[in-house]
């Protein structure tokens, strides 16, 4: 009997030790995770004044002109913060052409981010480099393409590159 209750002692005491540690490493995780800080407060404030700010705050195409040719494509959009936005892609006759053409535009341009692109089995198809300056540039090298997309500002290439931008009203461009 003795050994039955010390066991179930030892076993109690070894359960109540694992489960503490396991939630002070749940917390230590946790307080590693980087606070964020968010521009809209969680309460609501003068909600007319709120929805005003959140109208003029959101970034939308309000005008857009497509060049496509069989060998050279060319996309510019207005955005509705006054700036704008595009991208063009071309064709070279070889890989070797459209690394040129890369080293070309890069010359004097000062590099910000460098990546590799991969496929689903990890080779290497492409790369893709990040510009800044006066205007943020994304060049992607994949084959014999080059593609430019060319922003105002950090925050408005990553909005284009993840689909963000929608269209709003349309007032110009060959829509």
């Amino acid at each position: 009997m003795r050994r039955t209750l010390l066991r179930i002692a030892i076993f109690a005491l070894t359960f109540g030790l694992g489960v503490g540690i396991s939630v002070g490493w749940q917390l230590y995780q946790w307080s590693l995770v980087p606070y964020e800080v968010s521009s809209v407060p969680p309460w609501p404030l003068a909600s007319a004044a709120v929805a005003k700010v959140a109208e003029t705050d959101v970034i939308m195409i309000v005008g857009t002109m497509h060049a496509c040719g069989p060998e050279a494509n060319y996309h510019t959009m207005e955005l509705s913060d006054g700036t704008a936005l595009s991208q063009s892609c071309e064709r070279f006759s070889s890989p070797l052409a459209a690394e040129r053409a890369l080293k070309a535009r890069l010359r004097n341009a000062e590099i910000a981010e460098r990546s590799l692109d991969r496929d689903e089995k990890g080779r290497v198809v492409g790369e893709k480099i990040l510009t800044s300056g006066p205007r943020v540039i994304r060049f992607s090298l994949n084959g014999n393409s080059l593609c430019v997309t060319d922003a105002p500002s950090l925050n408005h290439l990553r909005l284009y590159e993840t689909g963000a931008l929608y269209h709003g009203r349309k007032n110009s461009g060959n829509d």
